[in-house]
C-alpha cells in the first residue's frame, strides 16, 4: 500500500492524497538531454487539483518506509470519451536536476571563453557541478568520448543546464545521465543495441505527425551582429513559425552554418512513431540515446534512436526519432 502526502515548497504539511484517487501503476519516463528519474501520476478526475501546485512536493511511502520525494512539474486534466483523469509529472528531488531546479537554478557557470574540443567543455561543466554542489557525477572515455575537433564557446554567467545543452546544439550530439549517475554524451550510435520483432516484443505501434516544434523563421541576436534564417516554402505551407535565439557562443559565420542546417532539419512537420515493448524482451536494458531495429516487415528498420522512453512494471513505451520509410512501409 503506498502513502501520497503533499508539502508546500517550505516543507509544511498540505494533505494525503487518497490512495483510491491515484489510477494504475507508478510510471517513469525518461528523454534525451536529461536525467532518468521522472514519474507520472495520474488521479482521478474528481480529485481536486486546485490544492496542489507546481512546485509542491510529494512523498511517496510504502506502508512506513519514504520511496521518493518528488516534485509538482505541471498539472494537466484529460478528457476524452472514455478517459477522465488528472496527470501529474513529477521530478524527483534529490536528483541534481530536482535539487538545483528548485533551489539552484542550476548554478552559475562563469563566464569563461575556451577554443578547445566540446566534449572537454562538457566535462569541464560536469567536474563544476561536482566542485559547487558536492553531487559527483561519473564519467570515462567511453561515454563521453571526443569530438576532435576544436570549438570557441563563450558563456556569460550561463546556468549549467543551458552550458549542456549549447554544447550539444552546437555539434549535433545528444547526452543523457542514467539512474547510476553516469554521464553520456556522444554523437548517434552507428548500430542497433537491440531487435525487437512486432508481435513478440512489440504489442503496439503508434505513428502520428507534429507540426508543434516546426520552425522556419529565426532570428538570432549577439552584441554585434543580427541574423535571420527563413524557409518561404515551409512558411506559405505551415504559417509563420518563429525562434528567436540569444546565442552569445557563435560567430556569425558559424551561425549560418548551423541554423540554415537547423531549419533544414525542423521546417515540415515531424513524424513520430512510438512502440510498446512487452516483458518478452529485457526491458531493463533499454536506454535513451540507443537505437533499436525492428523486424517483421517486408524489411528490417534499422538504427532507429530512442529519444524518450515511459515503463511501467512490465512494459516499457519507447518514442522513436523521425523516420519517414516507416510511415512508407506502413503504407502511411
Amino acid at each position: 500500500m503506498f502513502n501520497y502526502k503533499v508539502y508546500k515548497k517550505d516543507w509544511s504539511f498540505k494533505f494525503t492524497i487518497n490512495p483510491k484517487s491515484v489510477k494504475n501503476e507508478v510510471k517513469f519516463s525518461a528523454n534525451e538531454n536529461w536525467w532518468q528519474w521522472q514519474m507520472l501520476l495520474s488521479l482521478n478526475y474528481d480529485f481536486d487539483n486546485a490544492t496542489i501546485n507546481n512546485s509542491d512536493f510529494i512523498k511517496i511511502r510504502k506502508w512506513t518506509s519514504l520511496i521518493y520525494t518528488w516534485i509538482c512539474q505541471k498539472i494537466t486534466r484529460r478528457i476524452t470519451s472514455d478517459i477522465q483523469e488528472i496527470n501529474i509529472p513529477l521530478l524527483w528531488l534529490w536528483t541534481l536536476p530536482g535539487y538545483l531546479m528548485f533551489f539552484q537554478e542550476w548554478g552559475a557557470w562563469y563566464s569563461f571563453t575556451s577554443n578547445k574540443d566540446p566534449s572537454l567543455i562538457f566535462k569541464d561543466v560536469i567536474n563544476w557541478i561536482g566542485y559547487y554542489y558536492w553531487w559527483w557525477l561519473s564519467y570515462d572515455d567511453t561515454s563521453i568520448p571526443l569530438y576532435w575537433s576544436n570549438e570557441e564557446f563563450t558563456f556569460y554567467y550561463t546556468n549549467c543546464l543551458e552550458a549542456m545543452n549549447d554544447i550539444a546544439t552546437r555539434i549535433g550530439w545528444k547526452w543523457f545521465i542514467d539512474k547510476d549517475w553516469k554521464v553520456y554524451f556522444k554523437p548517434k550510435d552507428t548500430s542497433s543495441s537491440h531487435n525487437l520483432t512486432v508481435w513478440k516484443d512489440i504489442e503496439k505501434i503508434e505513428l502520428s505527425q507534429d507540426s508543434e516544434k516546426l520552425i522556419n523563421n529565426i532570428r538570432v541576436e549577439h552584441s554585434s551582429w543580427v541574423n535571420i534564417y527563413i524557409d518561404e516554402v515551409s512558411r506559405t505551407l505551415y504559417w509563420n513559425k518563429n525562434k528567436y535565439f540569444d546565442k552569445k557562443s557563435f560567430t556569425s559565420a558559424q551561425a549560418d552554418t548551423f541554423w540554415n542546417a537547423y531549419i533544414e532539419e525542423n521546417k515540415n512537420p515531424i513524424n513520430k512513431t512510438t512502440i510498446l515493448v512487452n516483458k518478452n524482451y529485457d526491458i531493463e536494458s533499454i536506454k535513451v540515446l540507443e537505437n533499436v531495429t525492428i523486424k517483421n516487415f517486408n524489411y528490417w528498420i534499422n538504427n532507429l534512436k530512442i529519444v524518450k522512453y515511459q515503463y511501467s512494471v512490465d512494459r516499457l513505451l519507447i518514442e522513436l526519432e523521425a523516420f519517414d520509410s516507416f510511415w512508407k512501409e506502413l503504407n502511411l
